[in-house]
């Protein structure tokens, strides 16, 4: 049995400058598209944001103290999206841009996107070079 000596456990080549290489937590995102009255919008956000600023955003939609938990959610989630005001104006994906848009629209992109953090989109799956299905993009195909 080999052990590398590293306290988390992990074996293998992981040494930079004499210390161990951490596990970088990767930047996960989604990009929401929505259709009914919201057809046309796209949304990306972040997945993946701090644990401890998701339960904030939890615990201020328990205390319904709406203004917080949409200001909160575009400081921390909010990255892009397609929004233009009823002029025609660009509204930046910030949370002042939140703010512009209408109480239902603002509600649906929160929920949709916490039903999103709960289950993640699959990972894109390239077809196989020979033009047909692999079984794992089918699979997917079909779950949708």
């Amino acid at each position: 049995m080999e052990r590398s000596g590293c306290p988390c456990g992990r074996n293998g080549p992981d040494l930079v400058l004499g210390g161990y290489v951490g596990f970088k937590l990767p930047i996960r995102t989604a990009r929401l598209v929505f259709d009914g009255d919201y057809q046309g919008l796209e949304v990306k956000v972040r997945l993946n944001i701090p644990l401890k600023t998701y339960l904030a955003i939890q615990d201020l939609l328990a205390e319904n103290k709406l203004l917080e938990l949409i200001q909160e959610f575009a400081r921390s989630a909010l990255l892009e999206w397609n929004v233009e005001a009823i002029d025609g104006k660009i509204l930046p994906a910030t949370p002042e841009g939140m703010l512009e848009v209408d109480p239902a629209m603002a509600a649906r992109i929160v929920q949709e996107w916490q039903a999103a953090i709960v289950n993640p989109p699959a990972p894109f799956v390239a077809p196989p070079k020979n033009g047909g299905m692999s079984a794992e993009l089918l699979n997917q195909t079909a779950a949708v």
